[in-house]
């Protein structure tokens, strides 16, 4: 197979959108608290957005042109937990969108939290199989277990 001209990037670059839409949405309070220029809220609300299309693009390449190493990372104890980051950055997304198109940010958002109800039940259906090594284990996840 030849090697793909994209880069395959990792789930973790979801949280770039995560940081971006963070401060995107701070910005946007500190206008309306303090008067401070709007323009560089929406600005980062569209860089927070562009970002986000890019990565889900390329990570989305990457189930497609690399299956055998996307599923190599869902299989990872801590990198399969940053697959979750899509969900959550997407409905982040919506949430800057929503001034500008309710229809579009409704439909983003249930696509985002549709995505991370998905998720967070098949993550954690395999830990609650109990298969998994033991020193992946965090102290907050065994109180989970014994309760």
């Amino acid at each position: 197979m030849e090697p793909s001209k994209l880069p395959l990037i990792p789930a973790s670059f979801f949280g770039m959108v995560l940081g971006l839409a963070g401060l995107a949405n701070t910005w946007r309070l500190a206008h309306n608290l303090w008067g401070l220029p709007e323009l560089i809220g929406e600005l980062l609300t569209f860089a927070a957005a562009a970002t986000w299309l890019l990565v889900s693009i390329l990570y989305l390449a990457k189930w497609v042109l690399r299956p055998a190493m996307a599923k190599a990372e869902a299989a990872h104890p801590v990198q399969c937990c940053f697959i979750g980051l899509g969900g959550v950055a997407t409905m982040l997304v919506a949430q800057g969108m929503l001034p500008h198109s309710k229809a579009f940010a409704t439909g983003l958002f249930a696509l985002g939290a549709t995505y991370t109800l998905a998720f967070a039940v098949w993550r954690t259906g395999l830990l609650l199989r109990g298969e998994r090594d033991i020193g992946a284990t965090t102290p907050r996840q065994y109180r989970l277990r014994i309760m």
